[in-house]
C-alpha cells in the first residue's frame, strides 16, 4: 500500500515489466494502480530501420523514413537496411548507380546492374568489346575499330575487329584471299591469313614470301599460284 503522506498521487512507485509502456503508481485512495508510462520504451528489436516508442501506454514499433542511415546503408520501405534506394546513395567507383537496392559501378570488377559484360555495356557504362561504335570514347577499351569496340587499335594491314560474329571485338587476322581497306591491301594484293598483305594469285613474283598463297611458281615468268 502507498502512504499518501509520503508519496504523491500519480507518482510511479514500480515498473514490474520493463518495456511495456506501463508502470505502477498511487491513486487518490492510496492504492497501487497500473498507469501509462510512455517513458518505459519497448526493448530494441535489433532492426536499425525501426524505432521503438510508446503511444498512450501502447508499445509501438514504427519504420524509419526511407533513406535513413543504417549500418553504412540506408533503410528501404520495408524497414530493411540495404545498399541504396536511389543513385544518390552510391558514391564509389565509376558511374555508380542503384540497381535493385544494390550499389553498382563501372569499375567494381563484376557484371551487375544492366551491364552486358564486366564493367561495360548497359545504360551506365561504356560499351563492351564487340558492340557497335562510332568513336573511341564510346568503348571501355577506348578503341573503336571496324565499327565495333575492340580489344586494341587493330590498325595494321590485314587485321580486323569485325571478321565474323565469333571473333567480333577481338583484333583478328583477315582470312587468306580477302582484301583490307584500313590500311589498304587491295588491287594486286590480298591478305595472307597471317596478318600480312601479299600478292594475290596470278601476280608476278620473285619468291614464295611475296605471295599470299606462299607459292611463287612458273617456268618462264613466275606468278603467285594457289
Amino acid at each position: 500500500m502507498c502512504v499518501q503522506m509520503f508519496i504523491n498521487q500519480g507518482e510511479i512507485v514500480d515498473d514490474p515489466t520493463n518495456g511495456d509502456c506501463k508502470a505502477d503508481a498511487c491513486d487518490d485512495m492510496g492504492n497501487i494502480v497500473t498507469v501509462n508510462d510512455d517513458s518505459d520504451l519497448p526493448p530494441f528489436d535489433g532492426n536499425m530501420c525501426t524505432t521503438e516508442s510508446c503511444n498512450n501506454g501502447t508499445p509501438m514499433v514504427t519504420n524509419d523514413p526511407v533513406g535513413s542511415n543504417c549500418n553504412g546503408g540506408v533503410c528501404n520501405a520495408m524497414a530493411m537496411c540495404v545498399d541504396c534506394v536511389d543513385d544518390g546513395d552510391c558514391n564509389d567507383g565509376a558511374n555508380p548507380s542503384c540497381v535493385q537496392e544494390q550499389c553498382v559501378s563501372c569499375s567494381d570488377g563484376m557484371q551487375n546492374g544492366d551491364e552486358t559484360g564486366i564493367d561495360c555495356g548497359g545504360t551506365k557504362c561504356k560499351k563492351c568489346n564487340g558492340e557497335t561504335c562510332a568513336a573511341n570514347n564510346e568503348c571501355r577499351s577506348n578503341d573503336c575499330a571496324d565499327g565495333v569496340c575492340c580489344n586494341n587499335a587493330c590498325d595494321t594491314a590485314c587485321k580486323s575487329c569485325n571478321v565474323n560474329d565469333a571473333t567480333k571485338g577481338t583484333c583478328t587476322n583477315i582470312p587468306l584471299g580477302m582484301t583490307d581497306d584500313a590500311p589498304a591491301c587491295d588491287g594486286t594484293s590480298v591478305c595472307n591469313g597471317a596478318g600480312a598483305c601479299r600478292l594475290k594469285n596470278d601476280e608476278p613474283c620473285m619468291n614464295n614470301g611475296e605471295c599470299a598463297s606462299n607459292n611463287c611458281a612458273g617456268m618462264m615468268t613466275k606468278t603467285c599460284q594457289p
